[in-house]
């Protein structure tokens, strides 16, 4: 189950980390979507299964495969808005890894927590826990995590205008991606960045930003990137008056 939803949310997240999931035992029949939409397929399928799974797995001692099953199943609760679900899967798989004194479990398990509490609107509940995340995988040396919580941070920053906050966190995630090599999500990021300066009105910044954002995400073939950082330019030509260009972009 655990091996099964894993290809299904690499499908739909394709830039999901690798985890080093506990092996599968010998026999075991791993499902294998073929595509996204086979994916949500499945996880919508398996959707009265997911909370009992990872409450199964931490009542019999296993909270690898607890908290690595709620960490896989954040993405599609996240998706359909599934709130509580997310927070009863990652409460469970916190517990579980404590228990064990797992620390990167428990990381995981607090950055999807906190996760869910943001995409709802939770803000004072996320940021706490994001904090949390943010000094266990800094005591593991986690670069890759380290960038996930800061991307976290600059989105809840950007969603309550504390724009100067937001490019404070877009420029620790940045690092943090860099050191990772993971070069998708530096596209990523750099569009955050430019997209704050342009609401900041500093589009100049902002152009330069989102260019080199926009080269990335094209060098990599990430499409909803993309598509994301042209929205940006279309919104950072039509400041500097450049209305031509920036229908373009749409």
């Amino acid at each position: 189950y655990l091996h099964s939803a894993y290809a299904a949310a690499m499908l739909i997240e394709p830039h999901l980390a690798q985890l080093a999931l506990v092996p599968a035992e010998p026999g075991v029949v791993i499902a294998r979507p073929v595509s996204a939409e086979d994916a949500m397929s499945w996880f919508v399928a398996q959707d009265a299964a997911i909370l009992p799974a990872v409450q199964l797995a931490a009542d019999a001692g296993l909270a690898a495969h607890a908290w690595q099953l709620a960490w896989i199943a954040s993405s599609y609760l996240l998706r359909r808005g599934l709130w509580e679900d997310n927070v009863l899967a990652q409460q469970t798989a916190l517990a579980a890894a404590r228990r064990v004194g797992d620390v990167l479990g428990e990381a995981n398990a607090l950055l999807s927590l906190a996760q869910g509490y943001a995409r709802s609107g939770r803000f004072g509940e996320a940021v706490p826990v994001l904090e949390s995340a943010l000094r266990l995988f800094e005591s593991i040396g986690d670069s890759f995590f380290q960038a996930r919580v800061y991307t976290s941070l600059t989105w809840i920053a950007e969603h309550q205008d504390r724009l100067t906050d937001a490019l404070e966190h877009a420029a620790h995630a940045l690092e943090f991606f860099r050191a990772a090599g993971d070069r998708a999500s530096e596209g990523m990021v750099l569009n955050d960045m430019g997209f704050c300066h342009a609401r900041l009105e500093n589009y100049r910044e902002a152009l330069d930003y989102c260019e080199r954002g926009l080269a990335i995400s094209r060098e990599v073939g990430e499409r909803s990137w993309e598509a994301a950082t042209l929205d940006s330019l279309g919104l950072i030509h039509d400041g500097l008056g450049d209305h031509g260009r920036a229908v373009a972009c749409s």
